[in-house]
Parts: C-alpha cells; sequence; structure tokens
C-alpha cells in the first residue's frame, strides 16, 4: 500500500513539472554580433553551453534549449582566418561534413544535400546520433564566416516540424562579410 502510494505520488510529482515546463512560444531573435537572424521556440542566450564541444575562444554559440521536449537549437559560428586565397567554399563545407562523419557521437548520417542560404553556398545534414535522437546541421559559408546551424535532440524523430521551422528560418543578414570565395 505505501509503496503504491509513493509510485503514484512519484509520477504525480513528475507529471505536475512536466506540465509546468513552458512549451514552445516562437520568437525572432536578431544578433548583430553574428549577423544573422532566426526564429527561436525560446528564449535565446548568448552563452549556450553545448555538452562535449571542444572550448574555443573563436567560437561563437547562440541559440536555447526546449526543455520540454528535450529539443535544443543552437547557432555556431566564427570568422575564418585570412590565409590570403581562401579555398573554395565547397572545400570548406565538406571538411565540415567530414568532421560530421568521424564524430564518434554520430551513428550513421541519413542524408546530406547542397542548399544556398541568403545567397551563400551551405550543406543540410541529417544524422542520427549515439543517444537515438536526431539532429539536423546546416554549415553555411558567408564570405570569411562559418556557421553552424543545429537542431535536434535525443527525442526528436525525423521531420521535427520544430527543427524544420528553425532551420528554415536562418538568414544572414551581415553584408559586410567578404564575398572572396564566392
Amino acid at each position: 500500500m505505501i509503496f503504491a502510494i509513493l509510485t503514484i505520488g512519484s509520477c504525480a510529482c513528475c507529471g505536475g513539472i512536466y506540465l509546468l515546463l513552458p512549451g514552445a512560444e516562437w520568437r525572432t531573435h536578431e544578433s548583430v554580433r553574428g549577423g544573422f537572424k532566426i526564429e527561436l521556440p525560446a528564449e535565446p542566450r548568448e552563452d549556450l553551453p553545448i555538452p562535449g564541444l571542444k572550448a574555443d575562444p573563436t567560437l561563437q554559440v547562440e541559440g536555447t534549449v526546449l526543455w520540454k521536449r528535450g529539443e535544443f537549437y543552437a547557432v555556431m559560428y566564427q570568422d575564418l582566418p585570412d590565409l590570403g586565397v581562401p579555398p573554395p567554399a565547397d572545400m570548406a563545407l565538406n571538411l565540415a561534413i567530414q568532421g560530421i562523419e568521424a564524430d564518434p557521437e554520430v551513428r550513421a548520417i541519413v542524408r546530406k544535400v547542397p542548399v544556398t542560404i541568403s545567397g551563400f553556398p551551405a550543406r543540410e545534414v541529417e544524422y542520427v546520433g549515439t543517444d537515438g535522437g536526431t539532429y539536423v546541421a546546416r554549415f553555411v559559408i558567408a564570405g570569411n564566416r562559418f556557421y553552424r546551424v543545429v537542431g535536434g535532440g535525443r527525442f526528436v524523430k525525423p521531420g521535427n516540424d520544430n527543427v524544420r521551422r528553425f532551420l528554415d528560418s536562418f538568414e544572414v543578414l551581415d553584408r559586410k562579410v567578404k564575398r572572396k570565395n564566392q
């Protein structure tokens, strides 16, 4: 009897906490520092921690977590070094995809397709993580800036509407980026 009461109480408590977590409240986030605009389902953070991501002082991360659905949304960006003659955008984008393919946290690449974002060359990669979740990343080379736009999570299934809305809303606004690689 006591065990049944404790079990029911625990379930009610967890369910109550779940109901108190906020759901998606979409808003447009315009990053002056990052030179982009995107829609996010929760309040944006300019210091979003990404577990397992190696510390890199040149990498900026902005995004949010939708705790109720176990989804995360991040825009990571950094300026590429100016080496005089930049490598072709295709080469840099292919290197980014190779990095995903070599990542031990990636179980399988589901799809990879070329896309164009705000007139800039890009690639979209959908993959399944070792946690069983689906993730979709867009890599964009905008002149001398490299963007990684990633949405997904452990409980995300392919075709997730929130992830699709997030990715499709990404837009490069900073027209001052160098266009050497186009």
